[in-house]
């Protein structure tokens, strides 16, 4: 994929995410239970990135902890979702920003962060290059022996197969990379408002991804859904 295609899906779904912001939040108002587990990598005194943090609601799993949180997002509307959420009302252990973060480089210094959580929105990144790019101000802004939790969907499933094959196909004749995805957002009567870029990762090819920037892995593995594989994750430090 050549980098103004590229660019061009990451407007896109900039774009789309601020059409359906008031639609994502109604939809995303709890957490995941599976969540709670990637908090025990979190102690008092922690300095937490929460890149792609969407309405904010990761912040929920930190709950006791005493902690420096900061959220970023490219969605102006759901940075502000966020900030009404939960910046005015965190814990007094806990303080927590919400920032506007648009591209992929990141306005934080090497070596800020104790722990850097990417859930649900590392497969919005098109192109291995600024996967890689991606990786590597991960691996930049932490701390020495920090560590990066990774999820994506697993779009290697039942029910997404058609829509992985349709646009593997289109892939052949198309700027599409194998694996790349345009996923519809329909509202409750069905009607599609949007579609957003999304990558099917393969286990194996994020293992290499988040290996080749330098990571070590510490795990991986799946969770969710009721076969308990609707999303890949990676657990790995620097």
């Amino acid at each position: 994929m050549n980098k103004k295609f590229a660019e061009k899906l990451i407007q896109k779904n900039k774009n789309s995410y601020e059409k359906i912001a008031s639609h994502f939040d109604s939809t995303r108002s709890w957490l995941w239970k599976d969540l709670h587990n990637f908090a025990k990598y979190v102690k008092d005194g922690d300095s937490v990135l929460d890149f792609g943090c969407g309405n904010g609601r990761l912040l929920g799993i930190f709950e006791g902890k005493s902690i420096n949180y900061i959220g970023v997002d490219a969605s102006e509307n759901l940075i502000e979702i966020a900030k009404n959420k939960f910046q005015k009302s965190s814990s007094k252990n806990t303080k927590a920003n919400f920032e506007i973060v648009e591209g992929l480089n990141l306005p934080f210094s090497d070596r800020s962060f104790d722990n850097v959580y990417c859930i649900a929105a590392f497969h919005h990144i098109p192109s291995v290059q600024k996967r890689k790019d991606l990786l590597l101000e991960f691996f930049r802004v932490l701390k020495s022996e920090g560590k990066i939790i990774l999820t994506c969907w697993n779009l290697w499933q039942k029910k997404y197969l058609p829509l992985v094959f349709k646009y593997a196909l289109k892939s052949i004749f198309s700027q599409f990379d194998f694996g790349d995805v345009l996923v519809p957002w329909k509202d409750q009567k069905g009607n599609v408002l949007t579609e957003r870029y999304y990558h099917a990762f393969l286990r194996s090819e994020l293992v290499r991804l988040v290996k080749s920037c330098g990571f070590e892995l510490l795990e991986v593995g799946y969770f969710g859904g009721k076969n308990k594989k609707a999303n890949l994750y990676i657990i790995a430090k620097k």
